[in-house]
């Protein structure tokens, strides 16, 4: 059942990239209050999480004793990715100990948390946060790929978007080799071999505007981009960077099917 707000969209929550919001951190811990229990439980107690168990996780993990739940709210203390660990392994101690209906309890209610929270994550059946990519940015990876992915450029597109979706990749590695899937679409296409030849587009009537963000992204091949020096990317950049690719890449297929401008 979803409610008034959900229905009309009118909710102003919002978590972004990079980010675990106040809210969401408020509704993780109401989350791991509602499926555990401080008492001593009966050994085939299936109903709650034994929450002397999931504590050692928690001190192992973060090797901080004691730990206390609530300081989760403290966003100076513990980032977003030390929140996204806390939600991993409650759900990893809910699979070892609840029962089937009880665990997909958590699971709902934790994806349930990130969707309330308007977050860009989403939680899955593996017990893994992600990207929670929008139908926009869905439909954006399958046309490119159906449409414009060359072969030898297909096990690199694949592993840069699950990469990013499953936070599986490093940002600057994803950003590295986008780039680099970018220069093996312009050699196939248009004879670019290198960052001297992007102005060649100017032939295939490519906007000036598209031709200099073209010159940029091009600039990023390197894992010893001057880019990195001053600061790592994290993965709102490489969220940025990939959606800017493909915007690129698509807009630069649908040239290839015009004529020419000599």
């Amino acid at each position: 059942m979803s409610t008034f707000t959900q229905r009309n969209k009118t909710s102003k929550e919002f978590s972004g990239p990079e980010e675990a919001s106040p809210l969401l951190r408020m509704r993780i811990i109401r989350i791991y209050e509602k499926y555990t229990k401080s008492v001593v439980m009966d050994a085939y107690n299936d109903d709650y999480i034994n929450d002397s168990m999931f504590y050692d996780d928690l001190c192992i993990h973060f090797g901080v004793k004691p730990f206390y739940y609530d300081s989760l709210t403290d966003e100076d203390r513990f980032e977003y990715g030390d929140v996204f660990d806390f939600v991993e392994l409650l759900y990893k101690r809910a699979v070892d100990e609840l029962s089937h209906e009880r665990r997909k309890g958590v699971l709902r209610d934790i994806q349930y948390a990130f969707e309330l929270s308007g977050s860009v994550y989403t939680f899955s059946e593996d017990g893994h946060v992600i990207l929670n990519s929008d139908d926009f940015f869905a439909e954006l990876i399958d046309d490119v790929y159906e449409t414009a992915i060359l072969d030898d450029l297909d096990d690199l597109y694949k592993d840069n978007i699950n990469g990013l979706i499953n936070r599986t990749k490093h940002p600057q590695n994803i950003i590295v080799d986008m780039a680099q899937m970018l220069e093996g679409f312009l050699q196939e296409h248009y004879d670019i071999q290198d960052s001297g030849d992007v102005d060649k587009l100017r032939n295939y009537s490519v906007h000036p505007t598209h031709i200099k963000i073209i010159k940029k992204l091009y600039g990023f091949r390197g894992s010893t981009s001057a880019h990195f020096k001053k600061q790592r990317p994290g993965e709102a950049d490489a969220l940025w960077f990939v959606t800017a690719v493909l915007n690129e890449i698509r807009y630069l297929n649908s040239k290839r099917h015009e004529p020419n401008v000599q």
